[in-house]
C-alpha cells in the first residue's frame, strides 16, 4: 500500500506558511485533548481551547494570519450551517446589517479558532461529526491520530528504559501468550524488537546531531552549556547511562537467542505457530505464513546477535561527542584569550 492511498491529498500543507508553528501546537493540543475523550472531543470545548492558545500567542507578540487559499470554500461548515472562508475571520471588523461592526479581540481569537478547526477538517486532520442534540464532536483519523502521537514523542525528551524491550521480548516467548497464541506471540515479540533497535539508532543518531551543535558553539559558557545542560540531561542521563548501567539486556539476551533457535528448529511448535496464524487470519496460506514467521524469528535472533556492534558505536559516537566538545572550549579557550591579551597591548 502507497503512503498517498492512506493520506488524504495536501495534508502536509497544513504544517507550511507562516502559521505552521500555531497550527503544529494546534494539532498537539487537539491529540491530547483526544486521548482524554477519545469517543470524541466536544466541538466547543475544543474551540475554547484554541482560543486559548491564540491568545496566548498574542500575548507573547505572535499574530495568527488565516490562509486565504480556496481550500475551506469546498463546503465545509461551520455550527448553524454558514460556510465560510479563513480569510473571511482574518480581519477585526464583520459586518452586521448597518454595516461594519468592530469586533473585540476575544471575539476575533474565537473568529481564529473556529478558522483553525476549519482548516484542520478541510485538509483531513480531524473528522467532524453532528451527534445527538445538535452537538458536535471532533474525532482523529487513525493515521493523524499516528502521526500526532510520533510529533508528541519528537518534543519530549523522554527518558527510555532500554531494559524494558529486552525483559518484555523474553516474557512474551516464554509466556503464556505463546503457548496460548504462538503466532501472536512471535509478531509481538518482532514488534518490540524492531523498537528497540528503532530506539538505540535514534539514541545514535541524536549523539551526532549534538556533536554537530556543540562544534557550532562561539563561546566557552556555550559549550559548557550545552554540554551539561543539553547533552547530558537529554543523552547521558535519560539514555546513555541507563543503556550502560541496566544489566536486563545483557541477562535476557542469551535466553532470547536460545528461545529463537529452538523454535527455529522445532517443527511441532513451528506447525502450531502456522496454524495459530492461519487461524488468526494474520495469512492467506500456510507457505505465507511459514515465510513470515521464519522471517521474523531470524530477524529478532540477527537483532540481539547484532547489539554488541549497536553498543560499540554508540560508545564510539559518545567519545567523539566528548573529544568534539573538549576541543571546542579549549580552541575558544585559547583564541578569546588570546583575542583579549591583543586588545590589551592596544
Amino acid at each position: 500500500m502507497k503512503l498517498f492511498e492512506i493520506l488524504p491529498d495536501n495534508f502536509f500543507r497544513l504544517l507550511t506558511g507562516s502559521n505552521k508553528q500555531l497550527y503544529a501546537e494546534a494539532g498537539l493540543l487537539i491529540y491530547e485533548h483526544s486521548q482524554r475523550e477519545r469517543f470524541g472531543i466536544r466541538y466547543d470545548v475544543m474551540r475554547d481551547a484554541l482560543q486559548e492558545l491564540i491568545e496566548t500567542h498574542q500575548e507573547l507578540g505572535l499574530t495568527y494570519t488565516p490562509d486565504d487559499d480556496v481550500l475551506l470554500d469546498d463546503g465545509v461548515s461551520e455550527p448553524g450551517g454558514r460556510t465560510r472562508t479563513a480569510s473571511r475571520v482574518s480581519g477585526a471588523m464583520r459586518f452586521g446589517e448597518t454595516g461594519p461592526k468592530q469586533i473585540t479581540v476575544e471575539e476575533a481569537a474565537r473568529l481564529q479558532a473556529n478558522a483553525i478547526l476549519r482548516r484542520f477538517e478541510a485538509l483531513k486532520w480531524i473528522d467532524v461529526e453532528d451527534r445527538d442534540q445538535f452537538q458536535r464532536y471532533i474525532v482523529l483519523p487513525h493515521y493523524a491520530s499516528r502521526i500526532l502521537g510520533m510529533f508528541k514523542e519528537l518534543c519530549e525528551a523522554r527518558a527510555v528504559e532500554y531494559q524494558r524491550f529486552a525483559f518484555t521480548t523474553f516474557q512474551i516467548l516464554t509466556g503464556g501468550e505463546a503457548e496460548r497464541r504462538p503466532c501472536f506471540a512471535v509478531r509481538e515479540a518482532l514488534q518490540i524488537t524492531l523498537q528497540f533497535r528503532q530506539e538505540l539508532i535514534t539514541l545514535y543518531n541524536n549523539m551526532k546531531h549534538h556533536m554537530e551543535q556543540v562544534v557550532q558553539k562561539t563561546s566557552v559558557r556555550e559549550v559548557l552549556d550545552h554540554h551539561f545542560e543539553t547533552y547530558k540531561s537529554q543523552i547521558v542521563d535519560k539514555s546513555y547511562h541507563r543503556l550502560k548501567t541496566s544489566d536486563h539486556v545483557s541477562r535476557y539476551r542469551h535466553h532470547i537467542l536460545q528461545k529463537v533457535h529452538n523454535w527455529l528448529l522445532d517443527q511441532d511448535l513451528m506447525d502450531e505457530t502456522i496454524a495459530d496464524g492461519l487461524q488468526s487470519d494474520f495469512y492467506r496460506s500456510r507457505e505465507e505464513a511459514e515465510n513470515d514467521i521464519r522471517r521474523s524469528l531470524l530477524t529478532i535472533e540477527e537483532i540481539y546477535a547484532g547489539l554488541d556492534e549497536i553498543f560499540y558505536q554508540i560508545d564510539v559516537r559518545h567519545n567523539q561527542y566528548l573529544r568534539s566538545s573538549y576541543d571546542r572550549a579549549r580552541y575558544l579557550s585559547q583564541h578569546q584569550t588570546g583575542v583579549t591579551q591583543q586588545l590589551g597591548v592596544l
